[in-house]
């Protein structure tokens, strides 16, 4: 354990240095810029005002925001860092230094958590700034005239309606902390499936041919939607009557808890074998 917790500290520090980074907290901007202007359109349609962390709510709801945008740029960060790795050496240099494979694995599923962790806080930091800028209110608890309007009233389902007494700030933290879990867990599976590739862009091209054959999928078929990694991103799905098939809240959790898993124990038996 010592050393995956020696190693893991040498990971977070490689990974915070890294220029990267700037890609996903960019695009953790554009998506709340794209969500405050579908909120900004509803209200003036409706004549329902909104909150600023309504903009997150939108932003963490859209599957083309939260997972082509967000997820692909995540695991274009994170994802290609084995990779990287392995072209420079580095993994050897590791080994080379007494530190199992086991314990590096170790350290690799735990800060794809963080840095996972640390996408959800940039998204949230960045939709309640431009929310409350736009709408130049304070983030407060209870959910705004838009988010606690039902979906006939709104118009377009941006996200299921919030109940008048539900804490809107803790329903938020509570979303990006569910997203942290979903994106370290397609982020690991991926990693696991492309371990002993040696071309860079493996893991985030798996990712898009993923979400794209997912939609397909989707639409093919209702039956997926219980099965769709894209479908259970977006939280709100478990909340909205309008969804075709009832996909409890907990089971949300339960699917990328087993994703990551299994995830970890496939990366673990690849990590294993594979030439570093």
């Amino acid at each position: 354990m010592t050393q995956s917790v020696r190693l893991l500290r040498h990971q977070l520090w490689r990974m915070s240095a890294s220029r990267r980074w700037g890609v996903p907290v960019v695009v953790a901007a554009l998506v709340a810029y794209l969500a405050v202007t579908e909120v900004a359109a509803v209200s003036a349609n409706t004549g329902l005002k909104p909150g600023p962390l309504d903009v997150h709510a939108a932003a963490t709801n859209n599957l083309m925001y939260v997972g082509y945008l967000l997820l692909t740029a995540f695991v274009y960060v994170m994802g290609d860092s084995l990779v990287s790795d392995r072209l420079s050496g580095y993994g050897r240099l590791v080994l080379a230094r007494g530190i199992q494979r086991a314990s590096r694995w170790r350290a690799t599923m735990i800060s794809a958590v963080v840095a996972a962790a640390f996408v959800q806080v940039v998204l949230l930091l960045w939709c309640t700034v431009i929310g409350v800028i736009w709408t130049r209110e304070a983030p407060v608890a209870p959910p705004s005239d838009l988010a606690s309007a039902p979906l006939a009233t709104r118009g377009l389902a941006l996200f299921p309606p919030i109940g008048t007494g539900a804490n809107m700030l803790l329903r938020q933290l509570s979303v990006a902390g569910y997203l942290t879990l979903a994106f370290s867990a397609i982020c690991l599976l991926l990693v696991a499936a492309t371990l002993k590739t040696r071309q860079p862009a493996a893991v985030v091209t798996c990712a898009i041919l993923g979400l794209i054959a997912d939609y397909v999928l989707a639409k093919a078929w209702d039956g997926w939607l219980i099965f769709s990694p894209g479908v259970r991103l977006l939280e709100g799905v478990h909340h909205n009557p309008a969804v075709r098939q009832n996909i409890p809240a907990w089971s949300g959790v339960a699917y990328f808890a087993l994703i990551l898993a299994a995830s970890y124990l496939m990366g673990r038996r690849q990590f294993g074998s594979a030439d570093l």
